[in-house]
């Protein structure tokens, strides 16, 4: 779970900061629309993508794989994160959508990773 996330997170990161995309609080607040490359560190620029919906995603996966019986549970939770990001004006739809597309990579690539190097033991069941 913490490869996951801290692999979400990195991947966030690089694609926030080579991305401007204007928040959608901001543009409410007559802020001007921009969605481009460039590397701004402004809040109100920093919409793309979601972090908080990539870390999400990538801790909620891992516990979903060893406890399936909290798998509706976790899955409402991150669905409802990502829902009050868009509700709430911090991001678009498709903010949140690409950060849980980042969330997943993340999750792929940290498990075959673990698999690989064979420390990845489940639990028995």
């Amino acid at each position: 779970m913490l490869t996951s996330t801290f692999l979400a997170t990195k991947l966030k990161n690089a694609i926030k900061s080579q991305v401007n995309r204007t928040r959608p609080h901001a543009v409410a607040s007559n802020v001007p629309y921009r969605f481009e490359a460039g590397n701004s560190d402004q809040k109100e620029m920093t919409s793309f993508p979601s972090g908080h919906t990539a870390a999400i995603v990538a801790a909620s996966l891992p516990i979903v794989r060893e406890y399936p019986q909290f798998r509706m549970v976790s899955f409402c939770l991150t669905g409802l994160v990502g829902g009050l990001r868009v509700a709430r004006g911090k991001h678009y739809l498709s903010d949140v959508t690409v950060g849980a597309a980042i969330g997943i990579v993340s999750y792929a690539a940290s498990k075959t990773a673990c698999d690989l190097l064979g420390r990845y033991v489940p639990t028995k069941r």
